[in-house]
């Protein structure tokens, strides 16, 4: 499988979502095409939680354009999967941290997301509660150096 180029950090999310679909299409399409007759869909149902139809479309014209090159590479192995998936977490979680040290929260809160699509299992309400409890610090220190500095121009 060729290397899926991902977004920057501050893509928007349709592109973490198409980045997530051509991974699994790459990931599962060869086999459900030889097993079924149809690559795309059976990805898009049991490897993409919450699917729009948009997607649905997006993935059937991507598979059709990319099938042969799909079905000419050897399929990976679940556990070749796995690591991937892993590293793709870890790489976004990685840029969450980044983004939460630079205090931008939404972006933090929003990678943190993306790092879940690649790998579901993990402590990812808990890091979320963290970023949030970390927004609302920042916000409430920022009101009181406001108050402040109003109180001594006022």
């Amino acid at each position: 499988m060729p290397e899926t180029a991902a977004p920057d950090r501050l893509a928007a999310p349709e592109e973490w979502r198409q980045a997530l679909i051509i991974r699994r299409l790459w990931d599962y399409a060869g086999r459900w095409y030889r097993l079924a007759g149809d690559g795309a869909r059976y990805v898009i149902e049991g490897y993409i939680p919450g699917a729009t139809r948009e997607e649905w479309d997006w993935a059937e014209a991507w598979f059709r354009a990319h099938r042969d090159e799909i079905l000419a590479a050897p399929d990976r192995t679940d556990e070749q999967i796995r690591d991937g998936d892993a590293v793709q977490s870890a790489r976004h979680s990685d840029l969450a941290l980044e983004a939460f040290r630079e205090g931008e929260y939404d972006l933090a809160l929003y990678l943190i997301d993306v790092a879940e699509w690649w790998k579901a299992e993990g402590q990812w309400d808990r890091i979320r509660t963290v970023i949030r409890d970390g927004q609302a610090s920042y916000l409430a220190e920022t009101a009181a150096a406001a108050e402040v500095t109003g109180a001594r121009h006022g």
